[in-house]
């Protein structure tokens, strides 16, 4: 049944919590197997050995599993801010821990965040942005502009504002049409998900053009490579700035 409290805040140090949210990940996101699978083809053609891929908000390390899969000699360092999501990153990922660095710490915090140095030539966040303030992701662009090797490649998979106020009649057509097609169906009515669900979410989703905004700001020649409904894949691309 749909959850019909006020609010629904993520409680991302609850160890249950996090277990459900493991089990339950692709349940009402629809667009987040499309996101994944893209972002894979990308970092299997373009991840070069010996260099880097960062992971802002790592969680349990599922995209990571699918990366080793594909390339068990890749470098990852993964940070998340729960300790409950990274235990379940640590059990996943247990075969690649000696590649596989995972930090605790809150990446709103990132004058504090010490990683360990290495070429990072690709960096990934996956549905994680959207719980911190426009600001905070705007600080998280620069530095990742900053980390990153020329021409590193930053992915974007992440919640959007769309517009419910005028166009929730279509919003909510489409997430019917989705519903109806997925394989991982939530139950949840299309009414539901614009009206309720999403007004109840505590975070703070920008829209598309803000994103891009942030990234263009930063540095990052970006655009989106793929959009559906309330979920967009972006992706940045550092080039070196001109000079003035």
């Amino acid at each position: 049944m749909p959850n019909q409290s006020r609010s629904i805040t993520d409680e991302w140090f609850n160890k249950d919590f996090a277990k459900q949210w493991d089990e339950t990940a692709f349940e009402g996101n629809h667009a987040r197997t499309k996101h994944l699978d893209i972002m894979l083809s990308i970092i299997l053609k373009e991840y070069q050995a010996a260099n880097t891929i960062l992971d802002l908000g790592i969680g349990s390390g599922q995209f990571e599993a699918t990366i080793f899969d594909q390339r068990p000699n890749a470098n990852i360092v993964g940070v998340d801010y729960s300790p409950a999501m990274l235990e379940l990153a640590e059990i996943r990922l247990r075969s690649f821990l000696e590649q596989c660095v995972l930090i605790q710490h809150d990446f709103t915090n990132l004058e504090k965040l010490v990683l360990p140095r290495k070429k990072y030539q690709i960096a990934v966040s996956v549905q994680a942005l959207h719980h911190i303030s426009h600001q905070k992701k705007l600080e998280v662009f620069k530095y990742l502009y900053q980390i990153l090797e020329e021409k590193g490649i930053f992915l974007l998979s992440d919640r959007i504002t769309i517009n419910t106020t005028h166009l929730s009649h279509l919003y909510t057509a489409l997430w019917e049409y989705l519903e109806e097609n997925s394989k991982m169906k939530s139950g949840w009515s299309g009414k539901y998900y614009v009206h309720e669900r999403l007004p109840q979410k505590a975070d703070y989703p920008a829209t598309l053009e803000e994103l891009l905004t942030f990234l263009h700001e930063a540095g990052f020649q970006a655009a989106c490579l793929h959009l559906q409904m309330d979920r967009a894949l972006i992706a940045g691309i550092k080039l070196p700035k001109p000079l003035v």
